[in-house]
């Protein structure tokens, strides 16, 4: 049974995994300003630099199988892809993308990339939270934004990818490393981005009131995975066991381990471990619930437990995270 984490046994080593924005080493990848921060959190964004909440990156010459890069954060992401097919997975949805295709990944959200099958890989990300959302004076249409992320693809024509590349392609200089900050220039830039937003929320208004585009057939071991992480999210709380998540697919434990490591980066314990602690980051900002009716809402039965592997995971305890959170933090990674 994997009540809360602390039994890892053989196939179950645990190891947590970072990903920098800022390094990518082996490919071409935009250096943000990340200098000075704590690698455990991975801030993205310097309020400093960038008050406006918003962040554009961009990276070509990815690797075929790259350094595990599967991760949550704590802002919203739209993740624009142009070149071959590759694989996106957001929590237990597996979708194959392709070029001028859009990727929508709300925050809190498990997600990871494969680009196995992609010779021509490039891609940008628009990262931005609720501040820069305030550009939009209108209640309605900060929520209608906010909304167009229950779609979380968006497929377009080549005119159009056209024209979301030059509109990220421009952007891009205002977050380089130093890079001059003329401020008429960068007010420029955030209004496509912002005109960027508009025109994707429609696309996304006009998806949902049509018949979603088919997305190609999964294959057995993505559907075999797909169930395995919908049961955890619905059940995170209780207690789970190997025995019957493979009962439930008919397969032998060392072959749902290995296919569930494959496809998503981290052991069942350890996503089972994840999972927990990430909705407990988010009770912490989102609420004023105790510390410990959140440790056991997200399904740790001791508290002590809960605040030494939270303090493990983002160097903080949970109360000093959440006075973090609650006074402004910047755009985060979660680890």
């Amino acid at each position: 049974m994997f009540p809360d984490g602390q039994k890892m046994q053989s196939c179950y080593n645990f190891a947590v995994a970072y990903l920098d924005l800022s390094v990518y080493t082996g490919y071409n990848h935009s250096k943000l300003l990340l200098k000075g921060r704590d690698p455990m959190r991975t801030d993205v964004f310097l309020p400093d630099k960038f008050p406006h909440g918003v962040v554009v990156d961009y990276a070509s010459e990815l690797p075929i199988v790259a350094a595990p890069r599967e991760q949550y954060h704590t802002f919203y992401e739209l993740y624009f892809w142009f070149g071959d097919t590759m694989t996106f997975i957001i929590d237990e949805q597996v979708h194959h993308v392709g070029y001028g295709d859009v990727v929508l990944v709300r925050p809190y959200r498990f997600h990871r990339t494969y680009y196995v099958d992609s010779r021509v890989r490039c891609k940008y990300n628009m990262m931005f939270d609720e501040r820069f959302l305030t550009s939009f004076h209108d209640e309605a249409m900060r929520e209608r934004i906010r909304g167009m992320f229950n779609t979380e693809m968006l497929h377009f024509s080549q005119e159009t990818a056209a024209y979301m590349q030059d509109v990220l392609k421009g952007a891009l200089p205002l977050f380089e490393e130093g890079a001059a900050r003329d401020p008429v220039w960068c007010a420029r830039a955030e209004l496509r981005l912002s005109e960027l937003l508009l025109r994707l929320s429609e696309a996304a208004s006009a998806i949902r009131d049509t018949a979603h585009p088919v997305d190609t057939p999964l294959t057995p071991k993505e559907r075999h995975v797909s169930t395995v992480v919908a049961y955890i999210n619905a059940h995170y709380t209780e207690q789970i066991s190997l025995e019957s998540l493979t009962s439930m697919l008919g397969l032998t434990p060392s072959y749902l381990c290995h296919i569930f490591r494959e496809f998503i980066g981290m052991s069942i314990v350890e996503y089972i471990h994840k999972k927990r602690l990430v909705e407990a980051r988010r009770l912490l900002s989102e609420t004023s619930l105790p510390i410990g009716v959140i440790s056991e809402t997200v399904g740790f039965s001791s508290v002590n437990y809960f605040i030494k592997q939270f303090k493990t995971m983002h160097q903080l305890t949970p109360k000093a995270y959440r006075e973090s959170a609650q006074g402004g933090a910047a755009l985060q990674e979660i680890p």
